[in-house]
């Protein structure tokens, strides 16, 4: 499967990790997330702006895809997991301590896969061809390391959504600074692409800060008609102190 493609196919990420972020993430109330339909609009124009913008001509096969989808919804639940993980009360998680684990629980599997694989030759052969490749493995590794935490702080900051936005963003821009870098002219429909991303990332960042610092919400029926109830118990308390005392008399038998 080319690059291009499993790039269209990660295009789509906003849209499952949204409806992971209601089903998962809870409010300060501990209430389901819900967002405005103006959201998902500008969701969906980012989606296909990033698709348009990504797309290349190539083949591939059913397992591809596949792959594709199945790392598409990974992408989407691995940030509404750190989302629901960084925002524990009391759970102590950061970008430090969920990267550790994270590595911690990876580390085995892939070890695993590159035990059975015949991958591991081709590593080594490559090495033992220009030494230079592990130094470049190595400065690979540790700038993903750095990627993660990257990642992880930018949930903790914004949201899970907005990550997931922010990853759509890269795809666009790596894709510019490519063509540039080989001197090659984009497609029409690349450049239209572009153009829709602009416009789908502009309406979701001002949806975003309509919602993040719109007036707080209005307090639970239940919660005002407390409130409202304290507050004529409370008039009345102060009627009843401040009315004058009744006069006293007494009775000469």
């Amino acid at each position: 499967m080319g690059v291009a493609l499993i790039d269209v196919v990660k295009a789509f990420a906003p849209l499952p990790t949204i409806f992971l972020s209601i089903l998962f993430e809870r409010d300060a109330r501990g209430m389901p997330l819900r967002y405005p339909r103006s959201v998902l609009v500008a969701l969906c124009i980012v989606v296909a702006g990033t698709a348009m913008a990504v797309y290349d001509v190539s083949t591939s096969s059913s397992l591809g895809y596949f792959l594709a989808v199945v790392a598409t919804l990974s992408m989407a639940m691995l940030a509404v997991t750190t989302a629901v993980f960084v925002n524990m009360k009391g759970g102590g998680f950061n970008a430090i301590n969920l990267v550790w684990y994270g590595s911690c629980l990876a580390m085995p599997v892939l070890a695993i896969f590159f035990g059975i694989s015949q991958e591991y030759k081709h590593v080594f052969t490559a090495i033992a061809a220009e030494p230079s490749n592990f130094g470049w493995a190595t400065v690979s590794a540790v700038t993903n390391f750095f990627l993660q935490i990257l990642a992880v702080v930018v949930v903790e900051r914004s949201s899970a959504l907005t990550s997931t936005v922010a990853n759509n963003s890269k795809r666009v821009i790596m894709i510019l600074l490519a063509c540039v870098a080989a001197n090659n002219g984009l497609p029409n429909l690349n450049y239209v692409g572009v153009g829709i991303f602009v416009l789908g990332a502009s309406a979701y960042a001002y949806v975003m800060y309509q919602r993040r610092f719109q007036a707080p919400m209005a307090p639970p029926p239940l919660e005002a008609g407390m409130a409202q109830f304290n507050k004529g118990k409370t008039e009345d308390t102060a009627l009843l102190d401040a009315a004058p005392a009744a006069p006293t008399c007494c009775v000469v038998c």
